[in-house]
């Protein structure tokens, strides 16, 4: 009984210290999530303010002030909290901008945690422990990329084999049946679909009854395994099921279309150009002064993208479907660009695809998706300065115009499509003024549609609204 006793006690404390560490992490109160997201707005816009400061003084101010005496702006702005926000300049990082969060003091969790900026973007500041987790993440995210990659390197080779069979009667015979001496871009890229992300051969199969199978061996490159070293196929059935898919997506109602993996490939594009390296990680588009994207969007399903570097200049974005694994049917197939052997390069108007799609309709149009975001963009700074003038005067403004002087060249702007953003005034079931919104009808300038046509608003509490299409 003793010897019992003494176990429990040792397994108690023991476990203490791991219920310790798992303790959730603090809740932030509804009431500072619209602080928090004004704070991060004015924080974002004042580092616009220290970057155009930074072009006349040949430096960073030493003092935050220096912008008003040198009529960079009006006056400074105030955090979520009308609080000062507090400022130093860094030989690391340029500067750092601070707010001290809900508490008003240094630390702190939850809403009270600090709140920084630098010339990089938005710091985030992990403990030990969360950042071993990110690793462990990202490391499982990677070898699920590499698994989708390979998937679809197989399909390319399986079109390859489909039209080896037209041309010749026959299956090849090895892999090296495949290859062509070509040296065009297409080629070269298609040479790459040979090998498996982890580096090892393809094995081709012929089968009986007119098939075949493409045979990945997974991460050890050896024949049998489990987990990521287990192995896996493209058979005849999978690529025609495929290539069915791909004729519906193409046509613009394809089940598992998800025009996000294509923006967010072209926003690494982007950046790339910009700073001559691929980023390190999504998050890198939405920091530095010349951000590519103010956020990183999840898929339809709410999952985190992929993104997958391979080289200095291959890369992928990957959606892993309803099921957020690699393979899969119906709304858990995968998503992927750039596509495995297909090419984008720029040329004059644009980015063109070496096996390009149908051009897509107004709403579908990569250059009117971008500019969705820059619609985004004005409007979360009309909302913010709407923001400014109800604390001011304890009423929200009743039309647009009442905003003109807060606003860029005192002029409330027109959306990318040349049309005026609507305002409301949003009321309880009694009439009183609640808060406020501002709308945008997208690319078609009308109510209703879909993607860059739909509608949406963003309201009071910095929170985009997708507003229910309606037939036109």
């Amino acid at each position: 009984m003793v010897r019992l006793l003494a176990a429990t006690l040792l397994l108690v404390c023991l476990a203490m210290p791991h219920l310790a560490q798992d303790k959730p992490a603090p809740k932030v109160k509804a009431a500072d999530r619209a602080k928090i997201l004004a704070t991060k707005d004015a924080l974002r816009k004042l580092a616009g303010d220290l970057k155009a400061a930074k072009s006349v003084l040949g430096s960073y101010p030493d003092k935050l002030d220096e912008l008003v005496k040198n009529q960079l702006i009006e006056k400074l702005p105030k955090d979520g909290w009308e609080r000062d926000f507090v400022y130093a300049t860094s030989k690391s990082t340029g500067y750092e901008l601070t707010s001290l969060g809900a508490d008003g003091k240094p630390g702190g969790e939850g809403g009270d945690a600090d709140i920084v900026w630098t010339e990089d973007g938005l710091r985030q500041t992990l403990s030990a422990e969360e950042a071993q987790a990110q690793a462990a993440r990202r490391a499982e995210q990677r070898q699920q990329g590499f698994k989708v990659i390979a998937l679809f390197r197989m399909k390319a080779l399986a079109q390859l084999a489909l039209n080896h069979r037209r041309e010749k009667s026959a299956w090849p015979e090895s892999l090296d049946d495949l290859k062509s001496a070509s040296q065009s871009d297409h080629q070269k890229l298609m040479a790459a679909c040979f090998l498996d992300p982890w580096g090892k051969a393809f094995v081709f199969k012929a089968l009986p009854n007119e098939n075949f199978a493409f045979i990945c061996y997974g991460s050890d490159g050896a024949e049998g395994g489990s987990g990521h070293a287990a192995d896996f196929t493209i058979t005849e059935r999978d690529l025609r099921d495929s290539m069915r898919n791909n004729e519906d997506d193409w046509r613009g109602f394809g089940t598992n279309y998800d025009w996000r993996v294509e923006d967010l490939a072209a926003a690494v594009r982007q950046y790339k150009k910009a700073n001559k390296k691929l980023p390190a990680e999504l998050q890198d588009l939405t920091r530095g002064a010349q951000r590519i994207r103010n956020e990183i969007p999840r898929d339809a399903f709410g999952n985190e993208y992929l993104f997958v570097v391979l080289s200095d200049d291959e890369f992928y974005i990957i959606s892993l479907g309803s099921d957020g694994r690699s393979g899969g049917l119906g709304d858990g197939v995968d998503r992927i660009s750039p596509m495995p052997g297909q090419a984008i390069f720029e040329e004059e108007g644009g980015e063109r695809d070496l096996a390009p799609a149908p051009k897509p309709a107004p709403e579908n149009s990569e250059e009117n998706l971008a500019l969705v975001t820059v619609a985004e963009a004005q409007m979360r700074d009309i909302m913010n300065r709407a923001g400014e003038y109800q604390r001011e005067t304890k009423a929200w403004p009743e039309k647009l115009e009442d905003l003109a002087p807060r606003l860029p060249g005192k002029v409330v702007p027109l959306d990318p499509w040349d049309n005026a953003y609507e305002w409301e005034l949003t009321r309880n079931e009694a009439g009183e003024v609640t808060g406020a919104r501002v709308t945008c009808r997208g690319c078609d300038k009308a109510a209703g549609g879909e993607r860059a046509a739909a509608d949406f608003a963003i309201n009071d509490l910095g929170e985009r609204v997708e507003l229910a299409s309606t037939p036109k």
